[in-house]
């Protein structure tokens, strides 16, 4: 992972630990980014099931607040378009990939405000970029999750479990893989 964070313009992070991330665009826009423990979803997998996080990110404070109400929020939504918020989440996966390899990330766009296939799109974008500048680390698969929206998993090439986590993450209940 030589040279990601040279080619990369991150915001300044805050943290309290090593999951929990705070960051604030130019435009004052607040973002909260972290990680979560997640077993459960491979629960007959007990040699990986604790090695699964889920990756959240989203607005914070009263940007959140006004995005989620419904209220046309136009001056939030256009400066959520800045590049370094790509830059700042990609180097926050990095960062994990780099520290856990065994460790798998789990991302779900959610489907409520009908927004998940473009989200789906974004994030594919964004995992092609971080991966290219990790050296090609990791892959990425995709699901539906019949409605409730897309999933995304990252696996680090170098897992033991590779396929066998991919393999179970595509056939989570009510999922159709995209690929």
């Amino acid at each position: 992972m030589q040279g990601e964070s040279n080619s990369l313009n991150p915001y300044e992070l805050f943290s309290q630990d090593q999951d929990k991330y705070w960051f604030q665009t130019t435009g004052k826009i607040a973002y909260i980014a972290y990680f979560t423990s997640s077993p459960g979803y491979f629960n007959q997998y007990p040699h990986f099931n604790h090695d699964i996080l889920t990756f959240t990110f989203e607005p914070y404070g009263e940007c959140r607040r006004v995005l989620y109400s419904g209220i046309r929020a136009s001056r939030v939504l256009s400066q959520s378009h800045d590049k370094r918020i790509m830059e700042t989440i990609v180097w926050i996966l990095l960062q994990s990939l780099k520290k856990s390899p065994q460790k798998s990330i789990v991302m779900i766009c959610e489907a409520e405000d009908r927004l998940d296939t473009c989200r789906n799109r974004l994030f594919t974008r964004w995992f092609q970029k971080a991966n290219e500048m990790a050296g090609n680390v990791a892959s990425k698969y995709d699901t539906n999750f019949a409605g409730e929206g897309y999933g995304s998993i990252f696996i680090h090439n170098e897992n033991p479990y590779h396929s066998t986590i991919r393999e179970a993450f595509l056939n989570i209940p009510y999922s159709n893989p995209d690929k």
